[in-house]
């Protein structure tokens, strides 16, 4: 859901953080480019080492950073920025990672069922953060809570 919460919320952040355009579109783009560097490496890690305490660290980290983005002040914008890079690695670890274990886990049509769901929950989620974050963000008045 976070990955397009951002969205749901950029005017109050621009607000916030008094951002020109280009330091918006630099939000995703941290997030991305951090996500597509460290996917790969966590392919190359989970194929030596546990995947299920990789993907739990990965999705440790991925939790601290939604929430220490949430504490940002006005002042802390680029530590926001780390914080949005630092979310792009927890979630390339889960998403490169879990597909992994499902497929260990499940077999034949049930493998397919479970990855189905597990990949339909990604636009689902983005939409849901999307929507419930603009929302939150709407109600409370404050970014953060969204």
């Amino acid at each position: 859901m976070d990955r397009y919460t951002i969205v749901g919320v950029m005017d109050h952040l621009k607000v916030h953080f008094d951002m020109t355009d280009s330091e918006t579109g630099m939000l995703q783009t941290v997030f991305i480019s951090s996500y597509m560097v460290f996917a790969p490496l966590f392919g190359y890690l989970g194929d030596r080492y546990n995947r299920k305490l990789l993907m739990i660290t990965g999705i440790c980290v991925w939790i601290s950073a939604v929430f220490m983005s949430s504490w940002c002040t006005q002042n802390h914008f680029i530590l926001f920025l780390v914080c949005r890079g630092i979310v792009g690695i927890g979630e390339a670890s889960y998403s490169t990672l879990a597909p992994t274990i499902i497929s260990d886990l499940f077999h034949g049509g049930q493998r397919s069922r479970v990855l189905m769901l597990f990949y339909f929950a990604i636009p689902f989620g983005s939409g849901l953060g999307f929507i419930a974050g603009s929302r939150i963000a709407l109600i409370t008045g404050s970014w953060q809570w969204g």
